[in-house]
Order: structure tokens, then sequence, then C-alpha cells
């Protein structure tokens, strides 16, 4: 099996303290092979595949001199990223119900800095890297039913700074070798399935154990900047807990016939889905076991949906932010809880697959943050969301 893909990305974005001129090209190959074979009379399943990556960026940046009037050159260069992946996977049920996984990855990454505005003799910024790190991988899974599993896994994660990161204004320095890559042990059971129509779940809890973990921090480029810059350090150690629920259930069926208002096949759900996540530094010589800012510890999505044997429904929502959460790694200023309620009705045209709907956001009007800036050394952490607002669209599956 191959896969290909290329994406091409052209941005002129006019800032405060500089005109940034970017284009980009990505591009992706992978071959996968795979094994069903039986192994030893018991059912088997290999993966092996090969996976590369790459990106080009033409960075330029020129001064502002105001209005998105272009000054003089700041930047000029060009930014490569490469990464070559080797893996492997094993599903082998030592039992009909029960298979064991195991597998690895080996990867390679390059990262470079080609610099076009200055010359050697007057401090040339170019520069390059390089990145190697495997992971391994083992974990089990277990059928308890047709449509039910529990699982299992430990796995290490290495993850290589992206050019994003090496080169964030905050990061010119022309050293490339600032970051180090990010390694983890991640731990994760958990259980999925359905009983019948009613039930849908999905539920996991896990334990990410991090090594120089990358974390955004924004600066002054200059005393009395007014703004500030972004900038990517390592975290020496850093622990994620947390939880990850989904729940679907039919609560009724068969409302409009029971009641004598229609025909059957319409039925009331409800779906819920719930994270639980306490992200922390590990005794750290600034921060101690601080919470690391702008992931909120719980978020709550919750609807109700109605929807008859014609097409038509009908679905109230819920989002749930019930506890403020830092956006500094101080935890000295935060976030406030919020709640926000909407609804969505529509009609779906089943012969031809096609779905009108309308949707009313945020119908209470609430002032609320939507998203936040962590670590911003003027405390511009908050950006606000949308208030009340309708939309409607058309979706049509073939």
């Amino acid at each position: 099996m191959s896969l290909t893909q290329l994406n091409y990305q052209d941005l002129n974005h006019p800032l405060s303290f500089a005109i940034i001129d970017q284009t980009t090209y990505n591009w992706s190959q992978e071959l996968r092979y795979i094994n069903s074979n039986a192994l030893a009379g018991y059912r088997n399943l290999f993966t092996a595949g090969f996976q590369y990556f790459g990106t080009q960026q033409n960075n330029a940046q020129q001064q502002n001199l105001g209005n998105a009037v272009a000054g003089a050159l700041l930047v000029n260069q060009i930014d490569q990223s490469y990464n070559y992946g080797l893996y492997g996977e094993n599903v082998f049920n030592v039992t009909p119900t029960v298979s064991i996984v195991t597998g690895g990855r080996l990867q390679y990454s390059y990262r470079a800095v080609r610099d076009r505005l200055m010359s050697d003799s007057d401090g040339n910024n170019s520069n390059s890297i390089n990145f190697f790190g495997a992971t391994p991988k083992v974990g089990a899974i277990w059928q308890i039913t047709p449509t039910a599993q529990i699982y299992g896994n430990a796995s290490r994660a290495y993850q290589p700074p992206i050019l994003l990161e090496l080169t964030a204004p905050g990061n010119l320095s022309g050293n490339l070798h600032e970051l180090n890559p990010t390694t983890a042990w991640q731990f994760e059971v958990g259980t999925r399935g359905t009983i019948g129509p009613r039930v849908t779940w999905d539920f996991s809890v896990y334990d990410y154990e991090f090594w120089n973990e990358i974390q955004n921090v924004n600066v002054q480029p200059f005393p009395g900047a007014p703004f500030t810059i972004p900038l990517f350090q390592n975290i020496r150690r850093s622990r994620h807990v947390g939880i990850e629920l989904g729940v679907d259930v039919q609560l009724v069926k068969d409302i409009a016939r029971l009641t004598g208002l229609g025909q059957a096949g319409d039925e009331l759900r409800s779906r819920v889905a719930y994270t639980y996540s306490n992200f922390r530094f590990v005794n750290d010589p600034v921060f101690n076991n601080n919470l690391l800012p702008g992931a909120p510890e719980h978020f709550i999505r919750a609807e109700l949906r109605y929807e008859n044997a014609l097409g038509f429904f009908i679905a109230p929502q819920f989002e749930n932010v019930p506890k403020a959460y830092p956006v500094n790694s101080t935890n000295t200023n935060s976030t406030s809880a919020y709640d926000i309620y909407g609804i969505q009705m529509g009609y779906t045209y089943k012969p031809w697959n096609m779905t009108v709907s309308f949707q009313g956001a945020n119908l209470a009007n609430k002032s609320f943050i939507s998203a936040v800036v962590t670590d911003d050394a003027l405390g511009q952490s908050f950006f606000p969301g949308d208030g009340r607002g309708f939309y409607g669209g058309l979706q049509w599956r073939y």
C-alpha cells in the first residue's frame, strides 16, 4: 500500500514587529505492508511500513513601517524539516479473545535553517541538527464480548522539535541546538464497545511521564515593548494524568408510536463527553509541582438529541468548564469557570443523504474565555468566546 500527500501554503501576515511572507511546501510518502496469515495456527496481523515527511519553508520577514508598509528585510532564510520513520506492529491472538500487541518505531529527523540574508563574514545564521529516537510499545486487548473490549498498553514516545518551535521569534539565536527532543513513557488502560443499539462507550485512563516537554512562553522582545513574541523551552520533568470518557445512550425509542402522535422509528439519545486533565510540573526548581498552564482540569460537553423517522431532529447542547485553570506557570493568573447552552435542529432527506441544519450557540449570550495565551509577559492571556450566534449548514454525503 502506498499513500502520498502534497500541500502548498502561501502566507503574507503583517504583524506589529514585522511583515511575515512565507511560502511553505509539505509532502509525505508512506509505504505499508500488511500480512494477516496465521502464525503457529493462531490469528496474527503484522504491519510494517516506511514514512517520509518533508517541509520546506521560504521565510522572509520585513520591518512593518505602519499600515503594512514594508521596510528593511529582517529575515531571509530557507527552513527545512525532514522526518524518516520505520515502524512495525504485530497483533497476536494467544486465545480467541485475547491479543498481545507489540511494536516499535525508529525515527530520524533533520532540521536546518539556510540563511540567505548574511554572509559567512558578517554572521551567517545557517545551522542544522539531527535527531534519532526509538519507541517500543507493548499492549494487550481482551475482547470480552463480540462488541466490547478492555485494553492496556505501555509505550515510549519521542518527539523532536518542529520548525515552528526552533525558529520562533523568541528562539532566533541561530542555534537550533537550544531545544531537546521530548521523550515520555505512556501508560493507558481503557474499555470501549457497544451494547446493542442502546449504549456506546469509550473510556480510558492514562499517565504520560515526560522529559523535556516543550513549553511555549511569550516574552517581550525588548524592555517596554508593547507586545510579546513566542519562545519555546524545555521543561525538565512533567506529568500528564487524565481520563477520557464518551457515552452515547438511547434513552427512549418509538416515542411517537407509544404516544399515538406518529409512526415508529424515532428516538431520544443522550451524548456526553468528559475529559479530566491533571497536567503538572514534577519537582521543578522554579514552579515545584504547579499545574501546567492552558488546559482546563475538567471539560464537559453534552447533548440531548431527538430524531424522528421522517428525518427531523432537534438537539439542545451544553458545554461546561466547571473550574478555573491557570494561564501562567506560577499559577497566579487564572481563567473563570463557564457554562454555555445552544441548540441544533434540522432535517435529513434520507434518499439523498442530505442534511439541512441550523444552530444557535451561546443562547444566553454569556461572556466567557474560550482560549488562552500561556505565560504572556504582559498578562494579555485571554481570548473571549463568541457571543450569541446563529448558523446554518448543508451537508451531503455520497
